[in-house]
């Protein structure tokens, strides 16, 4: 089971900036594109950091400076002053190749609390941004989508030399799926479960799978058991 690349979800027009460019024009350009962060560029279109809302706010706060003993109060004056994309970006930027997955791209933003990563490629330039929105899209799959699938991939592919797709029902109503049918071997459940889970789009499983031989406690004669430890 593979899940969809990031290639394939990723927006290309991207707005961006360069070390440059003026405070007053990264927040023109947030307004009009209607986006909260745009990449900072060098001359060769790599991603040297990223702008957002959360790097600009505090330009309005250092309007009313306060003293405070706490260094990260002082670091945080000191960006504050800056006037430039270069000056006010967070860097190192954490970016994502477009051949990894949404579920990588998932991890990622969730561990570094952010909302969207610039999408590179192996000379670090910009290719693209990917963005929460960009990964949910996934759910905008139609039904029949899913199915079909789950039919291909999970049982046909994955499963061809046991299962015989025939002999399953799949149905699919908002991304959720119900499995109802009969498999030659118990094992064979819980593999298809996990694996219907994986495809993209699905919400979750509700299985009704049944079996009709129970593998999983096969006894294991003592003449087939090699003793590894002996040595000829």
């Amino acid at each position: 089971m593979q899940h969809r690349k990031i290639g394939n979800v990723m927006t290309t027009d991207v707005a961006t900036v360069t070390e440059s460019t003026p405070f007053k024009d990264i927040v023109q350009l947030l307004d009009r594109r209607r986006i909260s962060a745009v990449p900072v560029l060098d001359t060769t279109g790599r991603v040297i950091g990223v702008v957002s809302q959360a790097d600009l706010l505090p330009t309005q706060q250092a309007q009313q400076p306060t003293e405070s003993r706490w260094p990260w109060h002082r670091r945080r004056r000191t960006r504050a002053h800056g006037t430039t994309a270069g000056q006010l970006m967070s860097t190192p930027a954490i970016t994502i190749a477009p051949d990894a997955t949404i579920i990588d791209a998932a991890k990622l933003l969730d561990h570094h609390t952010i909302k969207r990563l610039p999408v590179v490629n192996a000379d670090g330039q910009l290719v693209g941004i990917v963005s929460r929105r960009d990964l949910l899209g996934v759910f905008l799959r139609t039904d029949n989508d899913i199915a079909q699938e789950i039919a291909r991939e999970v049982f046909q592919r994955n499963l061809d030399t046991v299962v015989n797709p025939a002999t399953v029902t799949i149905e699919v109503h908002d991304g959720v799926v119900s499995l109802h049918g009969q498999l030659q071997r118990r094992s064979q459940i819980p593999i298809a479960e996990a694996l219907t889970h994986r495809v993209d789009g699905v919400v979750t499983v509700h299985s009704n799978l049944t079996y009709e031989h129970d593998d999983t406690h096969l006894h294991v004669p003592d003449s087939m058991v090699v003793d590894i430890t002996h040595e000829h």
